[in-house]
């Protein structure tokens, strides 16, 4: 069995994750998200993945994001023949992130990134 990842100082002093991460004092090799109220394993790839959840539960009108997606199969129909093309699927999430986000081209890059 792995030893069990210890959360990391430099980790809580990025900017993606400051204002959510936080320690457990009694568990280093746990995380506590601040805006959740969640306690997950403290490695790197568990705590990426809990900050995209919740930056999509940010995300309010679930429904139209749905309806998005499903308007662009270069997005999830493997059969498309854009599926594959790695750069019509960028501009496929561009699309939907222009929709569902009205004020995305004022959101800063790393607001960007998170989306």
């Amino acid at each position: 069995m792995a030893a069990k990842r210890k959360i990391r100082d430099e980790w809580l002093l990025k900017e993606k994750f400051k204002p959510q991460l936080s320690k457990v004092d009694s568990d280093p090799t746990k995380a506590f998200c601040n805006k959740s109220s969640n306690l997950f394993n403290a490695d790197l790839t568990t705590i990426k993945r809990h900050k995209m959840t919740s930056v999509m539960a940010d995300y309010h009108n679930t429904e139209e994001l749905i309806s998005e997606v499903e308007k662009r199969p270069a997005l999830w129909n493997p059969s498309n023949e854009e599926y594959k093309n790695k750069k019509k699927k960028v501009e496929a999430w561009l699309e939907v992130c222009h929709s569902v986000y009205l004020d995305y081209e004022e959101k800063t890059a790393e607001e960007k990134k998170q989306i």
